[in-house]
């Protein structure tokens, strides 16, 4: 069974229950309510490690149900989100970025334009993969400097059993640019094999 927290000490309990009381709901916090069962006692956002499982869950806002964080296990760099970023130019206009494991969801992606691109026409960088350029990013305009939003491409959100390489490419409406300077990133947290 999982620790349950039980404080407040109630005003006619003695020193000792108190101290008891005290003791066992530190210790609740201080293992996330850790067990095979759900602790009795619940509310909105508290954690537990769910031993039976294998799984840190969160108390949904409504508490009346659990959300699964991560898995117990020791699975490297799960629970962490990563990043993988570069620069695209007008010299260099498409970006290869450093390549995601397996077993990722892509959480989101941006792009942050430091020198505008000057083309004659719509001047535009996507991102995605390959055989699939837009699957992170669709066509966002970098005629303008500042963090831009681009639109999520299908992929962003979505569990992927396959390592990927993510490719962020400037698309030139007109001539080519002469001046244009990108940060491209792709952001990511790797997650248990899916079931």
């Amino acid at each position: 069974m999982s620790q349950n927290w039980n404080a407040p000490v109630a005003s006619t309990a003695s020193l000792q229950d108190g101290r008891t009381t005290v003791n066992a709901a530190l210790e609740a916090l201080r293992t996330a309510h850790s067990g095979a069962t759900a602790p009795s006692a619940t509310v909105a956002y508290m954690l537990w490690a769910d031993t039976n499982e294998g799984w840190v869950k969160q108390r949904n806002a409504a508490n009346n149900g659990w959300v699964y964080l991560w898995k117990l296990a020791d699975l490297a760099g799960a629970g962490v989100v990563h990043r993988v970023a570069g620069w695209v130019t007008h010299a260099a206009t498409t970006l290869t970025l450093s390549q995601i494991p397996a077993n990722h969801v892509v959480l989101r992606q941006g792009i942050y334009v430091a020198e505008a691109f000057n083309s004659d026409g719509t001047d535009q960088i996507k991102g995605g993969r390959s055989g699939d350029d837009d699957a992170y990013a669709t066509l966002t305009d970098v005629s303008t400097t500042g963090v831009k939003t681009p639109t999520s491409g299908a992929e962003i959100g979505l569990y992927s059993n396959s390592a990927r390489t993510p490719i962020f490419t400037y698309v030139a409406g007109g001539s080519a640019a002469s001046t244009g300077k990108a940060l491209c990133w792709i952001e990511y947290m790797l997650v248990p094999v899916q079931p």
